[in-house]
């Protein structure tokens, strides 16, 4: 189903388990790689923990897709649900997720994400039928966009801003979120143990 911000909001705040794919598709790389994390850490915050988290590119998949449906059925060691993010997903993977997934018990949640996918691409048509997939559309971000993340963002890192300081940045951020990210970092570390931003720090 598609998954507008407000389902977005609303699955992170509450994971709904009965979702068991996400697909996060479109041209804003920064956003598509930004909602994988956020989706990733509902079930495990570290994603370099190996025992909840497998990461696997779309390449690795086509030379063996046993990979993914040992990885889909595995259990973790220590217990909990487990992840798998798929990077550069394609239509091939449509059919063997048809499979994998049908009458399966398995809590385990699949991210895939792909900046190669548009609507008419059957893997996306797949998870806006299903209502046991979420499917988000990541493209450039509007000024709606990029207000909310930049205020994510200082809320996130415990920063305030001041209302004329967050218009003039707002002004200034791209519309790919990666390249706000990186402009977001740049200026927490101009900060330093600083935690309020003004107007000044944004025309400097």
């Amino acid at each position: 189903m598609n998954f507008k911000a407000a389902d977005i909001a609303r699955y992170l705040k509450q994971p709904d388990t009965g979702i068991k794919c996400v697909v996060i598709f479109g041209s804003n790389e920064g956003m598509i790689a930004d909602y994988v994390k956020q989706f990733a850490q509902t079930v495990c915050p570290d994603l370099n923990d190996a025992f909840q988290t497998a990461q696997f590119n779309m390449s690795d998949l086509e030379k063996d897709i046993g990979l993914l449906y040992g990885e889909y059925n595995a259990r973790s060691l220590l217990g909990g649900r487990r992840v798998i993010i798929i990077k550069d997903g394609n239509n091939n993977l449509t059919n063997h997720l048809k499979t994998l997934l049908k009458d399966n018990l398995s809590d385990t949640l699949l991210i895939i994400s792909s900046s190669n996918l548009n609507t008419k691409s059957s893997l996306v048509t797949l998870a806006k039928d299903r209502e046991d997939f979420a499917l988000i559309s990541c493209y450039d971000d509007r000024e709606e966009n990029i207000y909310t993340a930049a205020r994510e963002y200082f809320v996130k890192n415990g920063i305030t801003i001041a209302n004329d300081a967050m218009q003039l940045l707002c002004s200034r951020l791209s519309n790919d979120r990666k390249a706000s990210l990186n402009e977001l970092e740049k200026l927490t570390t101009y900060l330093g143990t600083r935690r309020n931003v003004e107007i000044t720090d944004i025309k400097t």
